[in-house]
């Protein structure tokens, strides 16, 4: 299986995951089970590249990747375990610590879908070939547009909140699940498109240096 067939499984399994409200307990359990094996197979099929994440010495180009890579890596990890911990796989651990886990792990979801419109920022060539087909002024267009409801939005539905760990309550049920998946999907693109935008600026800002 390569990247480019991986990438639409990816964003299916994370946008169920994403949909607690919509899925509960018990669906989003499974859907992040799914998103876990297809991360895993991911590494896997780019284990050839994982070694470079760790070089000490790096070209300032190259070490941005890593540094978000490492990141969002990390991140991972701490919202599986988190999440694991409220699985129907293992005993109960404890009203307690279900409690701090539960808070670990809305801060933690947040953080890693942001770290993912990071990671597709980072990696936007892969979607250029298909975009390339479109007109590009309609591109432009829509994607600004949806950045600029992604942002707003985002505010809307207290993620800024739960980045900074203001608030680590469970979502509320969701009237529309068409308006649910367009709101994060306009989140997740709204921070792909910055990260691109500032990633653009910073290899200018090179290029420019070694001039």
């Amino acid at each position: 299986m390569t990247q480019r067939q991986l990438i639409p499984a990816l964003l299916i399994a994370t946008a169920a995951t994403m949909a607690f409200p919509l899925t509960k307990l018990a669906g989003h359990e499974w859907a992040a089970y799914a998103l876990t094996a297809l991360i895993l197979i991911h590494l896997y099929v780019a284990r050839t590249r994982l070694p470079q994440l760790f070089r000490r010495r790096q070209a300032p180009a190259l070490r941005i990747y890593s540094i978000a890579n490492l990141l969002f890596l990390a991140v991972t990890v701490i919202c599986f375990l988190s999440g694991f911990a409220f699985s129907s796989l293992i005993p109960h651990p404890g009203r307690e610590f279900l409690r701090w886990c539960k808070y670990i792990h809305i801060c933690s979801a947040a953080w890693w879908y942001l770290l993912l419109g990071v990671h597709l920022g980072l990696y936007r060539h892969v979607f250029r070939r298909f975009l390339r087909r479109l007109p590009a002024r309609a591109v432009r267009l829509a994607l600004g547009a949806m950045t600029a409801y992604g942002l707003y939005i985002a505010g809307a539905r207290n993620f800024y909140l739960k980045l900074a760990a203001l608030y680590l309550k469970h979502p509320k049920p969701e009237p529309s699940a068409l308006l649910f998946f367009w709101d994060y999907l306009c989140i997740l693109i709204a921070f792909a498109v910055l990260t691109a935008i500032l990633h653009d600026r910073y290899l200018r800002s090179i290029a420019r240096k070694r001039q």
